[in-house]
């Protein structure tokens, strides 16, 4: 496999390519998933902050594990990604827990703001609060996915080292 310091690999294995496929089968069955599991169950209780913690849930482990364009790979079978996947988790638990408390809020807060923030007047017909939130969301996690990555490296570094 050739390489230059700008360019990405010329060739990828098929065994890459059919996992990446099946990562992404995968995924879009999750959401297809959660989206009927959202439906069915979106008058219950906790129906929408289950549904938000599965999907964000999803997110992390493709942008955390999966080869992004910024990125690489790291495969679960790794003795040294194996060795941190306990100290992965806690972390997640942690971050689901932050964003539990960040959906409830956000329903919270919904009937509480001006009616101003929830009518279509911000960019492309989103309103202002659902802006507000969704910022809100992506900003969790993408602090969980560059600790989490920043962990994975330090731990392959340390593997190879030794």
């Amino acid at each position: 496999m050739t390489t230059d310091k700008n360019t990405t690999p010329q060739n990828t294995s098929w065994l890459y390519v059919l996992m990446y496929f099946v990562g992404t089968l995968l995924l879009v069955a999750g959401i297809i998933a959660l989206f009927i599991y959202f439906t069915m169950y979106s008058h219950s209780a906790y129906g929408f902050q289950i549904a938000s913690l599965i999907a964000y849930t999803a997110v992390v482990v493709w942008q955390t594990f999966f080869r992004q364009r910024y990125a690489r790979a790291y495969s679960f079978s790794h003795p040294a990604v194996r060795s941190v996947l306990p100290k992965l988790c806690i972390i997640h638990a942690e971050f689901l827990c932050l964003a539990w408390i960040a959906v409830t809020a956000m329903l919270y807060y919904r009937t509480r703001v001006p009616q101003s923030w929830l009518e279509n007047t911000g960019p492309k017909g989103v309103p202002p609060y659902d802006s507000l939130c969704i910022v809100f969301a992506i900003a969790i996690c993408t602090v969980q996915v560059v600790i989490s990555r920043r962990i994975l490296s330090r731990s392959l570094i340390a593997w190879v080292e030794k």
